[in-house]
């Protein structure tokens, strides 16, 4: 499978390797029978039970190391890195590290603004329990599988490609599924145009492959139709795949789909159960039976994988559930993932006060985006909001929580778990949101009420 041949690269070394994307190759290495260790600033529990010793960045020892590999976050002044120069070690972006995944197997990669995480790991579950084997290297830990990357055996694997720096570029799978795009990561676009024109270059598949996009959003139906090379298209408002008849239930969403594209499949299929809140993933969904489908699985085997599906840590896991009080944590950070976890709330409990509890998210995308947040946070009836977690950026817009705090009507600013609770009243429905620290503040939390 793998082409790096272990005669030359026998051992990997990994800088920042607790990252959620950098963990996953490195275990799946590991599995494959490299050695493999790595350095970071905070311990990877995963690893570490794999016997993968991880060094600060100042004592790696690199003496047997064949390969450094890197993400965008790191810089080039790190002593790893520094030291891999001056050895003569070479250093490798992790898309690269990626690439070399797909390129002995048939591959999909799932992209987009938001919900490529819980469309990968939903399509990776479908292809197992449909016994396909797939390679699933994943940007959330699956709950299936309590990991984030898993080894198969069979011809296929699923990878959650990663837009933010543009390495998605790298990965040339023969199946490109996007499942939306909006104005993110600028810092590294400088403008939409060029994220879209990135997008366009990512759907470029191979003849024999297809393009797979939502048709509810405007961007990515502009580019599928740019495009002379097979495409598939589903939404909830049209599309080769739609949704129809949507309903919300305390357990995930049920709904029937028009099939306009696979002659040899039901053209309508009633009451589809995907174990997921909210519109956004009908929309995920749709994703995944697009590409089942159009390699030969029939409706009724995606639906009976789809009912043992347990979704991602950190995507509306509830985490208390009681009449006094309810906790939800979430990954949300952008505000359209924000505007969708609020809504599925309010669906889910309509006659109960939202209470947000908002860890702004990079001084970059906050700067862009402000009215943005005003907008989908000003759906909750309460914002609580953290200290801003940088993600490493520095603060060249001077942006401060005051300015949060000042955008958004009737929001308080808390620097502590101990301060939420006297903002509760009985039977809140408490939503936690953020990509930092936050997820914390709402397991201490559920734990002390």
């Amino acid at each position: 499978m793998f082409i790096f041949s272990k005669e030359v690269f026998k051992c990997f070394h990994f800088v920042g390797v607790s990252g959620i994307g950098m963990s996953g190759l490195a275990k799946l290495l590991k599995e494959l029978g490299f050695k493999v260790q790595g350095s970071d600033l905070q311990p990877c529990e995963q690893l570490k039970n794999m016997g993968v010793p991880v060094y600060s960045h100042h004592e790696s020892p690199l003496e047997h190391v064949n390969a450094v590999v890197v993400s965008s976050a790191v810089k080039s002044n790190n002593p790893v890195v520094e030291k891999a120069h001056a050895k003569g070690i070479p250093v490798i972006h992790r898309s690269l590290l990626l690439q070399e995944f797909l390129r002995l197997k048939k591959s999909v990669a799932v992209c987009g603004t938001h919900g490529k995480t819980t469309t990968t790991s939903l399509l990776g579950h479908v292809l197992s329990e449909c016994l396909f084997s797939p390679t699933i290297i994943n940007g959330g830990v699956m709950e299936n599988y309590t990991t984030n990357a898993v080894l198969g055996r069979g011809d296929w694997v699923v990878v959650e490609a990663d837009e933010s720096d543009q390495s998605f570029l790298n990965l040339k799978p023969i199946v490109s599924i996007v499942t939306n795009i909006d104005a993110e990561h600028m810092e590294s676009y400088e403008s939409f145009d060029n994220v879209k024109q990135s997008f366009l270059k990512f759907l470029d598949t191979p003849f024999h492959g297809v393009g797979i996009g939502c048709f509810d959003h405007d961007v990515v139906k502009d580019l599928l139709n740019q495009k002379e090379f097979p495409t598939i298209s589903y939404g909830l408002t049209g599309g080769d795949l739609e949704a129809d008849a949507i309903r919300f239930t305390s357990t995930g969403m049920i709904f029937n789909v028009k099939n306009h594209i696979f002659p040899k499949l039901p053209s309508f299929i009633e009451d589809m159960f995907v174990p997921l809140m909210g519109l956004h993933n009908v929309q995920n969904a749709l994703a995944v039976m697009a590409f089942c489908m159009w390699i030969g699985i029939d409706d009724y085997r995606i639906q009976q994988a789809f009912k043992t599906f347990k979704g991602v840590k950190r995507r509306f896991n509830i985490l208390k559930n009681s009449k006094n009080l309810v906790i939800i944590d979430d990954y949300a950070h952008h505000p359209v993932e924000i505007h969708a976890v609020i809504d599925a709330a309010r669906r889910l409990h309509p006659d109960r006060r939202l209470v947000c509890v908002w860890e702004p998210h990079r001084y970059s995308r906050l700067s862009y985006l402000m009215d943005d947040f005003k907008s989908a946070l000003g759906k909750a009836d309460l914002t609580l909001v953290t200290p801003i977690y940088s993600a490493g950026e520095k603060n060249i817009h001077h942006l401060h929580q005051d300015h949060v705090i000042q955008l958004i009507v009737g929001s308080c600013y808390i620097d502590t778990v101990s301060h939420i609770q006297s903002h509760i009243q009985n039977g809140d429905v408490l939503l936690f949101m953020g990509a930092g620290h936050i997820t914390k503040w709402a397991h201490e939390l559920s734990k002390d009420i």
